[in-house]
């Protein structure tokens, strides 16, 4: 048994989705009593879930809510004679089918919502990896390796830059940590003077992050500045530099 196989093969999604066969649901039960990084797998699914479903919650306009109860609860307009029966039996099934239509058509309306948001965020991810990976395959892209400075020997980060687009990524190896309200800036340095080249991302620590577009420099640096970036480096807060 695969287990890496099995993670990835989407069963796992469909059932905390509830879109398995009960045969199908024993079968997921089973092996997560087998394999446990199966179980810590669907509880995973479920947090993520139940938070995206916070997150993307549509918050119908008031009205609606009046609305349906007006329509579920409102008295059948007068009947003829002999057909009271028979419209009072439709109205008994009438009132719970429009409550759960209108139920349904807002859980469809949740799903829009958050197959766009996740389709458009897939689609950006798609470009920034194909981007990536023609930076490392252009023969014109330069690793620029910066190292640590100023008291931070085991620092370490790498930039990937090519001159001829200017195209920029960074690569973060080791970085100290970051005091309360402080970021990481990298600059670029050409002919003395030093130009920003964007915000670091701490969280994304394993995650190669785009930069700003760079057409001529001599040098990278990162310093830590305050929240939102600084206009100038603060050179006795810098921490790693590199030449090119």
């Amino acid at each position: 048994m695969d287990v890496n196989a099995y993670l990835e093969s989407g069963i796992l999604e469909l059932y905390v989705m509830d879109a398995l066969s009960p045969a199908e649901c024993r079968e997921v039960e089973g092996m997560m009593e087998l394999f446990p990084e199966l179980h810590v797998r669907v509880q995973t699914l479920q947090a993520t879930f139940s938070q995206l479903a916070e997150q993307q919650a549509v918050e119908p306009p008031p009205s609606l809510r009046n609305t349906v109860l007006q329509a579920i609860t409102q008295d059948p307009p007068p009947d003829r004679p002999g057909n009271s029966n028979a419209r009072a039996s439709r109205m008994k099934c009438w009132k719970p089918a429009a409550a759960i239509l209108v139920v349904c058509l807002l859980f469809m309306l949740f799903l829009f919502n958050f197959f766009k948001r996740e389709n458009s965020q897939l689609k950006e991810q798609l470009q920034q990896q194909q981007e990536l990976l023609n930076l490392f395959q252009n023969k014109n892209t330069e690793p620029v390796a910066l190292k640590g400075v100023n008291g931070y020997p085991d620092a370490a980060v790498t930039v990937l830059w090519n001159p001829e687009n200017g195209k920029t990524w960074l690569q973060i190896r080791h970085l100290p940590p970051l005091p309360q309200g402080k970021q990481f800036q990298l600059w670029y340095l050409k002919n003395g003077a030093a130009f920003n080249a964007g915000m670091l991302q701490k969280d994304d620590e394993n995650t190669p992050q785009r930069m700003q577009e760079v057409q001529q420099a001599d040098a990278f640096a990162i310093t830590i500045e305050n929240t939102g970036g600084a206009q100038q480096p603060t050179l006795d807060a810098m921490v790693v530099l590199g030449k090119i």
